[in-house]
């Protein structure tokens, strides 16, 4: 579990660096910072999923923006669900 949690902050510094991936901008209240986002299939593969099963696990969580079929996944909230539902 920990090195999953540290490869996918490994993983944030080098999205937030401008090395891959994509990045999100979330507000808070003291300004706006970056934050990356992953999609279904990012996370699938880099958990090693399926893509149904990260759907599901996903589909009522908040701060997972939706629009139609693209869903994205702030890291914070990856990293909330890796943390609330490690075996």
């Amino acid at each position: 579990m920990k090195a999953k949690v540290k490869k996918l902050i490994d993983d944030a510094q080098n999205r937030a660096d401008g090395t891959g991936g994509r990045n999100g901008v979330k507000a808070d209240a003291v300004g706006v910072t970056i934050e990356p986002v992953y999609t279904i299939a990012e996370v699938a593969k880099n958990e090693k999923l399926s893509r149904e099963f990260v759907r599901r696990r996903f589909f009522n969580e908040p701060g997972v923006r939706r629009w139609g079929n693209r869903w994205r996944i702030p890291h914070s909230v990856l990293l909330r669900v890796m943390q609330n539902h490690a075996v």
